[in-house]
């Protein structure tokens, strides 16, 4: 962005705008820049305007993603199995496709080779053990942990955890974003200061006042 930022300061400014909230309208724009609609709407099909519009734009988004992360991995904690699932694929530590051969223990004697077996004979003493420990065993109660309901729906259980995940995210870039829009407010107080322009005063104004001392405030820092 730097040819665009040395030849046409507006356009920079432009591409900020767009990069840091791509849903303002060409007006918004235009007013912020104190151009015509006409020039932003002819520089949204100049091909220098939006390679510069995307490489910001992917600087801004990349700096949202390690607290969108780190809020994956929160979910994922608190046991939201789709979180954890997207959290192992972005580090690479699951395959979307896992190949899982189960076999028995007779299974796998079967495949052995007898010439690779060494068979020992068994006498009474040694029987009389294994019958014991094999009734050991067969009365012996095994305590299973207890059934999770949720788990006889599986469909029903991704959907309602991908919907709390969708949830997260959006509240956590609602959070950066107005975090951001918190940094931007100070570095224009700052601007204003520095140029001795007096702030609005405290509460809601409308859009005309706002760009009407925006206009102000860019003319005293063109002097």
């Amino acid at each position: 962005m730097s040819n665009i930022k040395k030849y046409n300061p507006n356009m920079a400014l432009a591409v900020e705008l767009y990069a840091s909230d791509p849903s303002l309208t060409i007006k918004e724009v235009a007013s912020k820049c104190s151009v015509d609609k006409k020039t932003i709407a002819n520089w949204l099909t100049n091909v220098d305007f939006l390679d510069n519009l995307y490489k910001r734009y992917m600087e801004l988004a990349g700096s949202q993603l390690p607290s969108v992360i780190q809020a994956t991995i929160g979910e994922a904690q608190r046991g939201n199995v789709q979180a954890a699932r997207l959290v192992l694929e972005h580090f690479g530590k699951l395959e979307n496709r896992i190949r899982v051969q189960v076999e028995s223990n007779f299974e796998r004697f079967m495949k052995v080779d007898a010439d690779q077996v060494d068979f020992i004979e068994v006498g009474e003493e040694d029987n009389k053990f294994f019958n014991k420990v094999a009734e050991v065993l067969v009365e012996k109660e095994v305590e299973l942990p207890r059934r999770d309901k949720s788990n006889d729906f599986p469909r029903k259980r991704e959907k309602k955890e991908k919907e709390k995940l969708d949830v997260l995210r959006h509240s956590e870039l609602k959070r950066v974003k107005e975090a951001n829009d918190q940094h931007n407010a100070y570095q224009i107080r700052k601007r204003a200061k520095k140029v001795g322009l007096d702030l609005l005063p405290p509460g809601r104004h409308s859009k005309s006042v706002r760009d009407k001392w925006m206009k102000k405030l860019e003319k005293l820092e063109s002097r």
